[in-house]
């Protein structure tokens, strides 16, 4: 059994900004109970967890005024029994349940209640899985089995407290198996290859008929000196869900939605092509060039709040059908001494989308679009009990849509953004250090005593938690109505979470 929490709404002592508040808080839960036998293994185990964040500002009218929760709750069991001594079968149920709400307080200019907003998403799973491992010869184990999952997603639920509206998206209710079948060969001691073929079948919740995926994958590893290493591999995969995300940064508000005929399950196509060459005991390079090719992709259409919008049917708020590519180089080297060790890693990737009636049907950049990033990582051994470790990132910035300018629409008597483009702006660069000091007395086998005392974002750096886009209308003070000629002013807003984070832990083994 385990379990964490925290609660950081001390920090908001050192953080806070004006009439601005926030605070984080979490806590989850483990428990697993194992039964082994000479020749079987089961278990049964139990998560849960969530997540909880309040930000409150006199300014913003989006989600992230009010309460933001979201979380998980799994149940599995496996069970592992040798059939022979070259073979196995694997069996594995799991039931999980994913919850996320927000709750939003909207007022009036003169600070009047106007309505409490209430907006859920939920999703549902059922998995079970039975799987086949066997070893028929010295050089060839074979892995193949069949996965079944039922699924249910209510998208999105939103109701006023106060008013008692409501407006619900249909529920989505989704089942799907694959067959899959996965040889691995050691063709000789120092290459060894690993093949794969799965098909996958979905019925989706619109669709009259099932609709199925053939997905083969290959692997090959080879050992060419004591020192150096090539690698290859191609995959093929298939998902019957969508993720949609709202054009914010840092706020987790993902909305799934199940695949259906006019918007059918997103598939892929990764190649890749690494190497690694042990430079001597003490160093260590490594390189990979990456291809992903993604078709029946969607996007938010800009401007749309998922969780504030009126549309009954969610495919009003995206484009469908897009594609997209995602290519890039990662390198890794890393140095190992007696005393201390260092690791630096880089990422140049680029991420591109596009769609027929779209931007001309010319490619522009995804949201999550990063041209850089890259991290380094060091520890040292001050004496036998006292370590020391650091860490520093930097990163360039996820792309955003915002608008070109506002306007404002007297029919309706509110703000209208236009925007040109897509993703066309770009967050701030992110970069933090970490500061970890750490003790540690060994008694014997596992028995142990460890302190760590340690800083996150070191320097306190105003990395964006999330950038938002507000706007502001001049109102006739006697009336409230807008004035002629009204006055519209529209700013982009960015707000940083915990800038500093000490942090402090005991743990002990006996």
């Amino acid at each position: 059994m385990a379990g964490r929490t925290a609660y950081l709404a001390i920090l908001n002592l050192l953080i806070q900004q004006g009439n601005s508040f926030q605070t984080y808080s979490f806590y989850d839960l483990n428990a697993k109970l194992t039964h082994r036998t000479e020749r079987s293994n089961i278990s049964i185990s139990a998560f849960t967890n969530r997540d909880r964040s309040v930000l409150k500002d006199e300014f913003l009218r989006s989600p992230s005024q009010g309460l933001i929760r979201y979380g998980n709750t799994t149940f599995g069991t496996r069970w592992l029994y040798q059939l022979a001594n070259n073979a196995n079968v694997f069996t594995e149920a799991t039931l999980n349940r994913y919850r996320f709400s927000t709750t939003e307080s909207i007022e009036s200019v003169e600070g009047l209640a106007l309505d409490d907003i209430n907006t859920k998403s939920t999703i549902q799973e059922i998995t079970g899985r039975v799987e086949l491992r066997a070893t028929p010869g010295q050089r060839i184990k074979i892995t193949a089995g069949v996965e079944a999952n039922n699924r249910v997603i209510a998208p999105r639920t939103t109701s006023g407290s106060l008013t008692q509206t409501s407006v619900d998206l249909p529920q989505e209710n989704s089942f799907d198996v694959g067959l899959y079948v996965e040889p691995v060969i050691s063709l000789s001691k120092s290459t060894k290859i690993r093949t794969g073929l799965r098909y996958q079948t979905y019925w989706l919740p619109t669709a009259a008929k099932s609709i199925g995926f053939v997905e083969p994958r290959l692997a090959i590893n080879s050992q060419i000196t004591p020192k150096w290493q090539l690698s290859a591999s191609y995959a093929r995969m298939s998902q019957g869900i969508h993720r949609i995300t709202s054009n914010f940064v840092g706020i987790p508000n993902n909305l799934w939605v199940s695949a259906r005929n006019e918007a059918g399950p997103g598939t892929s196509n990764v190649w890749t092509i690494g190497t690694a060459n042990k430079i001597n005991d003490k160093v260590v390079i490594a390189g990979e060039i990456f291809y992903k090719t993604l078709n029946d992709v969607i996007d938010p259409l800009p401007g749309r709040n998922l969780f504030q919008n009126t549309a009954l049917d969610w495919l009003n708020t995206v484009s469908t059908g897009g594609e997209a590519n995602v290519y890039g180089l990662e390198t890794s080297a890393s140095l190992n001494r007696n005393k201390w060790n260092a690791a630096v890693a880089y990422t140049l990737s680029w991420n591109r989308i596009r769609y027929e009636e779209v931007n001309d049907g010319d490619w522009y950049f995804r949201q999550f679009d990063r041209r850089h990033d890259l991290s380094l990582t060091g520890s040292y051994n001050l004496s036998d009990k006292w370590k020391v470790h650091g860490n520093f990132v930097i990163n360039s910035g996820y792309r955003l849509t915002l608008p070109k300018t506002v306007y404002f629409d007297g029919i309706f008597n509110t703000v209208v953004s236009y925007y040109r483009g897509r993703y066309q702006e770009q967050s701030p660069i992110y970069h933090r250090a970490d500061l970890n000091f750490v003790r540690e007395v060994i008694h014997g086998a596992n028995k142990f005593r460890r302190l760590s005392l340690g800083v996150y974002n070191l320097y306190a750096r105003a990395n964006p938690s999330f950038i938002l886009e507000e706007s502001e209308v001049g109102f006739e003070p006697s009336t409230g109505r807008p004035a002629g000629p009204i006055n519209i002013s529209t700013k982009i807003s960015q707000t940083t979470l915990f800038r500093f984070i000490p942090h402090i832990s005991y743990t002990w083994g006996f």
